[in-house]
């Protein structure tokens, strides 16, 4: 047995038998406090009672004794917090509305940093779903402290055009789309991504492939789609999607990727159809709105 093992053994003990324990010690006490007493009553001829009295005040307090014997057992700690907690229930029973009170105080308390923390955790503390996680890099424009909004396609192109530091440059677009399968037609997120936003991400298709180089300059659109989105328009495992035709906004997409089942969203966007991003050179600065990632 260790020394550690040994330690953790005797404190055990003298928490299941601290009421035993703390007999003895008083027991003990007394004892020395009788036999002093009776030294004094014999020497010095005193009546019992102050005999007693001189011998206690001799022997210095019994409750400081006690409180040494309590730390040596090394579980003071928690008899001083048992005592803490029998106080606390009693003082809360004499006090019901001050307890509701505390109690709705504590529980929006936990509430609030149980959010906070979540947040946190998510946002700065948890790995993510992407390998090299570490290197993703996402830019603003900003002209003000409190102003941020996404790149204008001049900025994000020569951005791409004269970087030499990293491996992969994207952008992302985002909006509301009227989303075809056949003859079902519903409003929903579209994400449009270009081949370096997915080659950034570091991801892999689990049916098919992502957008490449090449997809959509032709006039030959191209989408990736959730999995969740290909069983329920397409049945089957996923895999049934590939080749077949989605139209967004009356322009048809050539489905060549299903992601693997619980990706619900790229880099924080949520969509469940992502197609193919073309960019043309525009005359002006602007328009803005595109999401790098790299």
């Amino acid at each position: 047995m260790t020394d550690l093992t040994r330690r953790f053994a005797r404190r055990l003990r003298a928490l299941i038998h601290r009421d035993t324990l703390n007999r003895d010690v008083a027991d003990e006490m007394r004892a020395h406090i009788d036999m002093e007493a009776s030294e004094l009553a014999r020497t010095q001829g005193l009546p019992p009672d102050e005999a007693r009295r001189r011998a206690a005040v001799a022997f210095g307090g019994v409750d400081r004794y006690t409180e040494a014997h309590q730390d040596a057992r090394g579980v003071r700690w928690f008899e001083d917090i048992v005592q803490d907690v029998r106080y606390a229930a009693r003082a809360l029973r004499r006090s019901p509305g001050f307890t509701i009170t505390a109690t709705l105080v504590l529980a929006l308390g936990i509430g609030a940093s149980t959010a906070i923390f979540s947040a946190v955790d998510a946002v700065l503390v948890s790995h993510l779903p992407y390998p090299a996680d570490d290197r993703l890099v996402r830019i603003f424009e900003q002209n003000s402290p409190t102003n941020r909004f996404g790149l204008s396609v001049v900025d994000y192109q020569a951005i791409a055009a004269l970087q030499r530091s990293f491996t992969a440059v994207g952008a992302v677009q985002r909006r509301e789309a009227a989303i075809s399968v056949g003859d079902n037609v519903r409003r929903g997120v579209v994400a449009a991504g270009d081949p370096g936003f997915f080659s950034a991400l570091g991801i892999r298709a689990a049916h098919g492939r992502l957008v490449g180089a090449g997809d959509g300059n032709a006039g030959d659109f191209v989408a990736v789609v959730s999995d969740a989105f290909a069983k329920r328009e397409f049945a089957g495992d996923g895999s049934a999607a590939l080749g077949k035709t989605i139209t967004i906004d009356g322009v048809a997409y050539a489905v060549i990727g299903v992601l693997a089942p619980g990706v619900e969203d790229l880099a924080g966007l949520r969509s469940e159809v992502w197609s193919s991003l073309t960019l043309k050179t525009p005359q002006r600065r602007g328009p803005f709105g595109l999401g790098d990632c790299r």
